[in-house]
């Protein structure tokens, strides 16, 4: 996305270098949680979606599962409704519209479209959960 935007490749891969670490300590973050199956899943499947700079919108297929997972999770409710469904409905669109947006702009958005529902499955997992303490 950043080479999209003009940035020179040192520049993009440092980006990208970033991003990945701040997806990594988001996932590590839930996982020693107790978040429930759903967000813990949900957050690992996205999380690796932002970290990889070769994510392909055929690569999106699991987002239907992501999507499956959130919207029945008990946990997930106290959200509010309008931006998880908004969230739920990029992921899903995302592999129909990415490529076509992409072709008629010269502008890869994908990452935009997972990010949203990215914060909002990382801000479930760490919402009054108490961490998971060694026996």
């Amino acid at each position: 996305m950043a080479r999209r935007f003009g940035a020179g490749v040192q520049t993009a891969y440092l980006l990208q270098m970033f991003v990945a670490g701040l997806a990594a300590l988001a996932v590590a973050a839930i996982w020693f949680r107790d978040a429930s199956f759903g967000v813990r899943n949900a957050v690992l499947i996205l999380g690796t979606c932002l970290a990889t700079p070769y994510l392909q919108d055929y690569d999106l297929v699991f987002g239907a599962l992501v999507v499956a997972w959130l919207w029945q999770d008990a946990g997930i409710r106290h959200t509010a409704e309008l931006p998880l469904f908004v969230a739920n409905a990029s992921i899903l669109l995302v592999p129909l519209l990415a490529a076509g947006v992409a072709h008629m702009t010269g502008l890869e958005l994908g990452p935009l479209f997972i990010l949203p529902l990215f914060v909002i499955a990382v801000k479930c997992g760490l919402a009054n959960r108490q961490s998971i303490q060694p026996a």
